[in-house]
């Protein structure tokens, strides 16, 4: 598998595959998600040959590597393209540490599936969860690869990727505290 690092957020493949697997809620328009680049974000295509398979969008911020969506393309789930790209994510390394956030296991039928699924797919790979979670319009759940980070280093990624975005998004978006609390395990 080899990967293109791009600016190109009209990609159509991008844009179908984005708005396919990330809910209203926590799509960020992409207009947006492209003021990152450059100062932080960066978005790779991932390929097995010439075949699209899905994108990664990180963003860098002080020694911190927070990966802010990831995805693959549906037909191709399950195999292995996911744990490809977690690992080329990985590989590149921070000097600090890396995380992702999940949202919490709440919801009914399909949407509780699939959350159970993402959650599986990170603690098969080695991400395990923080007990911090991030309240707002979805609740996540904060996980982490090797390096344990403080809350605030998390909080400090976090809210300079969302002032990359616009200074306003962040404000204007959250229904909650921007915050990581613990929770019991």
């Amino acid at each position: 598998m080899r990967y293109t690092e791009t600016a190109n957020i009209s990609d159509p493949r991008f844009l179908t595959l984005y708005n396919s697997a990330f809910p209203p809620e926590e799509r960020i328009p992409p207009a947006l998600l492209a003021r990152t680049f450059g100062h932080g974000g960066r978005l790779r295509y991932y390929f097995d040959s010439d075949t699209f398979v899905g994108f990664s969008l990180t963003y860098d911020h002080d020694g911190v590597r927070f990966i802010t969506y990831i995805a693959v393309v549906p037909e191709l789930r399950g195999e292995g393209y996911g744990s490809e790209i977690l690992d080329s994510i990985a590989s590149d390394g921070t000097p600090r540490g890396m995380f992702l956030t999940a949202e919490t296991v709440e919801g009914k039928g399909e949407e509780m599936k699939q959350r159970n699924d993402r959650r599986r797919f990170y603690r098969r790979n080695g991400w395990k969860p923080t007990g911090f979670i991030i309240p707002g319009k979805v609740t996540m759940e904060v996980y982490q690869l090797d390096h344990e980070l403080a809350p605030p280093e998390i909080v400090r990624c976090r809210e300079s990727f969302y002032f990359a975005l616009d200074g306003q998004y962040r404000r204007i978006r959250a229904s909650g505290p921007s915050a990581v609390r613990g929770r019991s395990p």
